[in-house]
């Protein structure tokens, strides 16, 4: 039968064209019985063409009535067909291949980035940065502070507000102003009045570590030591005494109530002449104020002498001399005795009536030697006093003839090597005492730690202002221990 479409002939049993693959028309019953057609009546093509793979036809072998005869009826060249979904799933495919693509580009990146550009971002999990923190309030530079222990065993720099303070064996301080301490805490929101600090741990290859550090402010009092009397209590031998402090500059001073500030000189010092009234004890109150400080309230006692001294000495100590040997007069009670511990040139002169007397002492060392008089009266105990006498010498004379300070050899023995010259170094652990004689007596702390473990009680006779924690080279007479057991040290030469 003819194609409508391609005008070609095809056999009658063929539903699609063999030529274009068009639809044929189709007679009233679906299927027809195939007539027997003498196989050389079959057109060439039909009898000896085999479909090629490429031609992708289907092959339907139909068997007549007769089994010997066999036709090989082809139908419709079929076309191919895209399945459907193909472009979809290409496009899923793409898009999953690209992803895949940009994660091992980020992973690749990532990986040089760390190894290259910043490998300090390695960190290894099994160490992190630990510490543990402690405040403590003090003064420094005549001003209150804060101090900040950071311990962390292998941290390397600690930041604290602006401040960058690298560890040094194990241990960073950092120095907290009261006053920028303050400004933060008027900004906080806390109710418990609690500053809160954001520190911050670095090193070297771990990641920064973060830590809330938070405290209680602690407001110190404001600065003051009592010189005179140094131990809170004294006797007064007159009407009068005076108390001797020692503040910051810019404090106010009250005593009793009444104000002594404008007695405070540059230096900070104080000295209030008060009137002793004639009672057995006078209490004074004495208040130190500053702001950013709280108050500091102390109170000395001061007694009425009640007995006067049987002894009076002429000369004004050090008592001063160029020879080797040094005169001493005064008065004692009519009918005393006088004893003196230094070797004397002569025996000493009493007049028996009125107690006036001269006693002359030899003097074996230059600088200054201590000398105690002993007087003896009928009926009372005996009465010591001791004086200090000055044999005239030069700094560069007196200096070339220090020995070295074996604290422990002279602490053993009160009495070795008395009266020789010694350098003791070291840093002024307290004043002692400021007396109105001129003599200023202090602790020095000869440990070569620093732990107040060696102290040496030195009696200067000058005019040098001296203050704790001061670091000083002394040059002075050994004389014996003090009531605690230093060695005692005599002299004028503080450097």
């Amino acid at each position: 039968m003819k194609c409508p479409s391609c005008n070609k002939e095809n056999n009658y049993y063929h539903n699609y064209c063999y030529f274009c693959g068009a639809k044929l028309p189709q007679e009233d019953s679906e299927v027809q019985e195939t007539q027997d057609v003498p196989e050389k009546q079959l057109p060439e093509e039909h009898t000896q063409k085999t479909p090629s793979p490429k031609d992708s036809e289907e092959v339907i072998t139909d068997y007549k009535d007769n089994p010997e005869e066999e036709y090989m009826v082809y139908s419709r060249r079929a076309r191919k067909r895209k399945p459907k979904g193909s472009g979809a799933t290409k496009w899923v495919v793409t898009i999953c291949l690209f992803i895949i693509a940009i994660a091992i580009f980020a992973f690749a990146f990532y990986v040089f980035y760390n190894q290259f550009i910043n490998p300090s971002s390695k960190s290894d999990d099994t160490e992190k940065i630990t510490a543990s923190f402690s405040i403590k309030a003090e003064m420094l530079d005549g001003k209150p502070v804060h101090r900040l222990i950071v311990q962390t065993p292998n941290g390397e720099l600690v930041k604290v507000l602006d401040k960058a303070v690298p560890v040094k064996d194990g241990r960073a301080d950092v120095i907290l102003q009261n006053d920028e301490l303050m400004n933060i805490l008027s900004k906080s929101e806390n109710k418990d009045s609690k500053i809160i600090l954001d520190v911050k741990i670095s090193k070297a290859g771990l990641h920064d570590k973060q830590f809330k550090v938070s405290f209680g402010m602690i407001v110190p009092e404001t600065p003051l030591k009592i010189l005179q009397p140094a131990n809170g209590e004294d006797t007064a031998d007159s009407n009068e005494y005076i108390i001797r402090l020692q503040v910051n500059p810019g404090a106010s001073v009250y005593i009793n109530n009444d104000n002594y500030t404008d007695l405070i000189k540059e230096d900070g010092n104080l000295e209030a002449k008060m009137n002793i009234p004639d009672q057995p004890e006078t209490l004074y109150e004495i208040k130190a104020s500053q702001k950013g400080f709280n108050d500091n309230v102390q109170k000395v006692v001061i007694k009425k002498g009640e007995r006067n001294s049987p002894i009076t000495i002429n000369e004004k100590q050090p008592i001063k001399t160029s020879e080797d040997w040094v005169s001493i007069t005064g008065k004692i009670p009519a009918g005393a005795s006088l004893e003196v511990n230094r070797s004397l040139k002569s025996q000493p002169q009493i007049d028996q009536v009125t107690g006036n007397f001269r006693v002359d002492v030899q003097l074996d060392n230059l600088s200054l030697t201590p000398c105690t008089i002993k007087i003896t009266e009928d009926g009372k105990e005996d009465y010591t006093t001791e004086v200090v006498i000055e044999r005239s010498t030069t700094a560069n004379e007196y200096t070339s003839k220090a020995w070295e300070f074996k604290y422990d050899l002279l602490k053993s023995d009160s009495q070795k090597f008395n009266g020789k010259t010694f350098l003791v170094a070291g840093k002024i652990k307290e004043v002692l005492n400021v007396s109105n004689t001129g003599k200023t007596t202090f602790l020095v702390d000869v440990s070569p730690n620093g732990d107040n473990s060696q102290l040496a009680y030195i009696e200067y006779w000058g005019n040098k202002k001296l203050q704790e924690g001061q670091n000083v080279r002394v040059f002075g007479n050994r004389w014996g221990n003090d009531k605690d057991g230093h060695p005692r040290i005599l002299t004028q030469f503080v450097y």
